[in-house]
């Protein structure tokens, strides 16, 4: 959290008045949105840690300890952004990949009728001969969703 900031956050009135004159100096009011201040930037203040066993660290000011509040807001809220996101891709992957198993299906399905060899099996080999079809399918499908998965982690 000590290198990463964000840009441009929307603060309402409620939340920009417990701010003192210092940080009510670098807000500037939305353009877009009348009721709204923009903070150019919002980051995580870390807590000092004390040189010495008993010396006192020098505590956060009322300032800094609101940016933390707000900045952990914006983390929760690009997190779930994020999370929707994934969800929405993975479950797009999985759909094409249903589609794709039940033209696979079909295409197995029409090469067994299609082959004259199909008539001379018997039922038993004609069910292996489906059942080997389907699973190699199964492995390709199982390959790209977990290919889709690790792309979307790497996305963006």
């Amino acid at each position: 959290m000590e290198h990463h900031q964000f840009n441009y956050v929307k603060l309402t009135d409620e939340e920009v008045q417990p701010f003192t004159g210092g940080l009510k100096e670098m807000l500037e009011r939305d353009e877009e949105e009348k009721d709204k201040w923009l903070l150019l930037s919002l980051k995580y203040f870390m807590p000092a840690i004390p040189k010495k066993p008993n010396e006192k660290p020098k505590p956060l000011s009322n300032d800094e300890k609101l940016q933390n509040q707000y900045f952990l807001v914006q983390c929760r809220k690009f997190w779930k952004k994020a999370q929707e996101e994934l969800k929405n891709r993975l479950i797009e992957e999985m759909n094409k990949a249903d589609l794709a198993r039940a033209e696979a299906l079909k295409k197995s399905a029409n090469k067994l009728r299609e082959s004259k060899d199909v008539e001379f099996m018997s039922p038993a080999e004609r069910a292996a001969a489906a059942q080997q079809a389907n699973e190699r399918f199964m492995l390709n499908a199982e390959r790209n969703a977990l290919m889709a998965l690790s792309l979307a982690r790497y996305a963006d």
